[in-house]
C-alpha cells in the first residue's frame, strides 16, 4: 500500500514552456522557423533546416537568448514543479 504518491503527465515532448521555435519564427520574421515535428518528422531534417535559416538570416544565439528571456513557463507550470 503506498501512501503520499503522485502521478505526473505531460505531453510527448515534456515541456512545460511554450514551443521555441514559432516565438522566434515571429520575433525575426523568418516563416521557416516556425516548422515543427508536425510539418517536418524527420528531426535530423527539421534542425538542418532551422540552423540554415538561423545562418541565412545571421541569427546569433545571443540574439535567441534574448528573446528566450521574454518567454514565460506555461500557466500552472510553476506550480505543477512546486
Amino acid at each position: 500500500y503506498l501512501t503520499n504518491m503522485w502521478i505526473a503527465t505531460l505531453d510527448l515532448e515534456s515541456v512545460l514552456a511554450p514551443e521555441l521555435w514559432p516565438i522566434l519564427a515571429e520575433e525575426f520574421g523568418v516563416e521557416q522557423l516556425r516548422l515543427t515535428t508536425r510539418q517536418v518528422s524527420d528531426k535530423t531534417v527539421l534542425n538542418a533546416m532551422r540552423v540554415k535559416a538561423l545562418k541565412e538570416n545571421k541569427i546569433t544565439l545571443a540574439q535567441i537568448n534574448k528573446v528566450m528571456e521574454k518567454v514565460s513557463a506555461l500557466p500552472g507550470a510553476v506550480e505543477f514543479l512546486h
